[in-house]
């Protein structure tokens, strides 16, 4: 739950990379101080609110407004680049290095976003829009790993080898990641799987991790066109 969500983000002012004739510009100087005294920001959301229920996803999409609408239990985040889609994600997901300030009342549940982030952290999370992964690592690997840093204790004849052999199995045939299985992730540099393949491996590695809340930044909207949701009557 959110309610009187603010957050507050610094200028594109202060954002500029310096050079070597800046540093040394005494007008430079006198506006590096200016601006850490009173730097200058500016608004990214303001009055936000609204109830994410258990069960529902919550994703973001491009679209000319911001708004927030449900989809039977799929709630997506619509907005044009710029509007504060990514903020009002990672505020939710209590991703709040990087702002300002934040501020009004978020809860998860009866946990608040301090000891949310103190005790349950990997209880929530964010995916972002760019896929960044070890790129010499299989795919096989990257889920294994994934997948090894949350083995749940209380496990049915299980060990933690098996759990997780099982898990990545199940993740590589959801995903239709088996041909690739032994292929590495590679990046920019290094050749690797498909553009279309790295956005599965990203969103089943987040799966992996078995998150009680994720927020999913600007995944592939063309996957709303196979899910079995019922549209509210009259326009959206």
């Amino acid at each position: 739950m959110f309610r009187d969500l603010r957050v507050v983000g610094l200028g594109a002012s202060v954002s500029y990379q310096p050079t070597l004739g800046s540093i040394f510009n005494p007008s430079h100087i006198v506006e590096t101080i200016q601006n850490v005294r009173h730097p200058p920001v500016r608004d990214i959301l303001n009055g936000f609110e609204g109830v994410v229920k258990p069960g529902e996803m919550l994703r973001r999409s491009h679209m000319p407004y911001t708004s927030l609408f449900l989809l039977t239990r799929l709630a997506v985040v619509l907005g044009r680049p710029g509007s504060g889609c990514s903020t009002l994600l990672k505020i939710l997901a209590n991703q709040r290095g990087g702002y300002h300030a934040v501020e009004g009342e978020v809860h998860y549940d009866s946990i608040s976003p301090e000891d949310l982030q103190k005790h349950y952290r990997g209880d929530v999370q964010y995916c972002p829009e760019d896929d960044l992964h070890f790129p010499t690592l299989t795919v096989d690997q990257t889920l294994k790993f994934a997948a090894t840093t949350r083995v749940p204790q209380a496990r049915l004849d299980h060990s933690r080898k098996q759990f997780t052999t099982q898990l990545t199995d199940i993740l590589i045939t959801i995903f239709g990641l088996g041909h690739a299985r032994r292929t590495p992730v590679g990046d920019a540099a290094i050749r690797g799987v498909s553009g279309g393949e790295r956005k599965r491996i990203s969103i089943a590695e987040a799966l992996a991790t078995r998150p009680r809340i994720g927020a999913w930044d600007k995944y592939v909207c063309r996957s709303l066109a196979i899910l079995p949701v019922d549209l509210p009557a009259g326009p959206l």
